[in-house]
């Protein structure tokens, strides 16, 4: 398994116990990142600052990992 894949492997799974718990996250990685947010005024400003960065660097900011 590569690095990116444990690192997709492990946002997953945060964000799956963040959704069982009804918790608001975001988590970024080398290689993926995940969001699960209720209207949490600090994880949308961490998403938004990451897309930003996404965007200057070349990633795809509606990629994310851990969806079902």
């Amino acid at each position: 398994m590569t690095g990116i894949e444990r690192a997709r492997k492990f946002v997953s799974l945060v964000k799956r116990m963040a959704k069982r718990r009804n918790l608001n996250m975001f988590i970024v990685t080398d290689g993926a990142s995940a969001t699960l947010n209720n209207g949490n005024k600090a994880v949308k400003n961490a998403r938004q600052a990451h897309i930003k960065w996404e965007i200057e660097h070349g990633f795809n900011p509606n990629e994310e990992y851990g969806n079902e």
